[in-house]
């Protein structure tokens, strides 16, 4: 498919608009897609730039693993690694939420890290748990909570 702007190249960026209930696809070379994301003529943004109304937060850190900065993010609309998600979080967790509608991943996972993850989030509460019945001094409880803690935290291990 050739690109929908030159007519000369193989199109490599597919990009569908959707206004109301009407839906169009657009095709462009890689050379014409950034010509338009740099002039931004098509009035779509192909990056995360649009996530951010206020302009990119200013951050001076880049990623250690691939350098990346924030703005390299924000404009090209994508990451450089996936350290980029740990040392620019606080930053992009709003336009991430945005974009996914959560900035926590909720589709689905492999059956042992589903596992995990529950047991995790079990441990958790039982700390808090355990943290409220130090603060009311009922020691028995929190002798039962310990146990549960440790019970969970050895069954990582299988």
């Amino acid at each position: 498919m050739l690109c929908a702007l030159c007519a000369r190249r193989e199109a490599s960026v597919f990009i569908e608009y959707t206004k109301g209930k009407k839906t169009e696809k657009k095709a462009y070379c890689e050379k014409c897609s950034k010509k338009q994301s740099e002039e931004g003529s098509t009035g779509y943004s192909f990056g995360f730039d649009f996530f951010f109304p206020e302009g990119t937060p200013q951050s001076s850190s880049s990623c250690s693993l691939c350098s990346s900065t924030l703005d390299d993010i924000a404009r090209l609309g994508r990451m450089g690694c996936p350290e980029c998600y740990r040392t620019f979080r606080p930053e992009l967790a709003p336009a991430l939420a945005l974009l996914h509608g959560s900035a926590h991943h909720t589709g689905r996972t492999p059956i042992l890290f589903s596992e995990k993850q529950m047991r995790e989030k079990k441990i958790a509460l039982l700390r808090a748990e355990l943290s409220h019945a130090i603060s009311i001094e009922n020691y028995e409880r929190c002798a039962e909570i310990r146990d549960e803690i440790k019970k969970l935290n050895e069954e990582a291990f299988f």
